[in-house]
């Protein structure tokens, strides 16, 4: 019976000594487990950290979208102010190609008015001796108009008439001479101020 008791006894304690030694394990399970729970916070805290930078990184990152975007937006502006700066230099050069054009023309046209004036002063020339010759002919007029008066009073008078008619001729004519040669003076004060 002893050798029962003993062999229980040995048992019980070997028992005792394994729950010992479980408990000691458990121990450090715990103690490794309050470890491992310190370390999880403290991986929870840097994750937190983590979260909290990749939140403020996507916010950068929208911004920076956002940016990238108002950026698309003013190119495709410039874009278009470049291509209506095309056009209107496009236009721009029709127009001075244009102005030259009227420009060649202009000259053109001056010298053909300076060739007119030259016409006009050689025909202002004419016209002077044209204006002597019916200064001739009216003093022949006036010599037949006395000779005829001392002969017939009546046509003494239809030749004053006549006198008088070819004498405001010959004054329209010089008036006209005058204007003449005012044109002709103020078309070459032109031609200079152009020139």
């Amino acid at each position: 019976m002893e050798q029962v008791l003993n062999l229980i006894l040995n048992k019980l304690d070997n028992i005792d000594n394994r729950i010992d030694n479980i408990e000691k394990r458990i121990d450090g399970i715990e103690q490794r487990m309050d470890n491992i729970e310190k370390r999880m916070d403290n991986i929870e805290k840097r994750i937190d950290n983590i979260e909290k930078r990749m939140d403020n990184i996507e916010q950068r990152m929208d911004n920076i979208e956002k940016r990238m975007d108002n950026i698309d937006q003013r190119m495709d502006n410039i874009e278009k102010q470049m291509d209506n700066i095309e056009q209107r230099m496009d236009n721009i050069e029709k127009r001075m190609d244009n102005i030259e054009q009227r420009m060649d023309n202009i000259e053109k046209r001056m010298d053909n008015i300076e060739h007119r004036v030259d016409s006009i002063e050689i025909d202002t020339k004419g016209i002077k001796l044209d204006t002597n010759e019916i200064r001739a002919s009216q003093d022949r007029l006036e010599a037949r108009l006395e000779d005829l008066d001392s002969k017939n009073a009546k046509n003494h008078i239809a030749m004053m008439s006549i006198m008088k008619t070819t004498y405001k001729d010959v004054k329209f004519v010089k008036h006209k001479l005058y204007q003449t040669e005012e044109d002709v003076f103020d078309i070459k004060d032109y031609l200079k101020i152009v020139k």
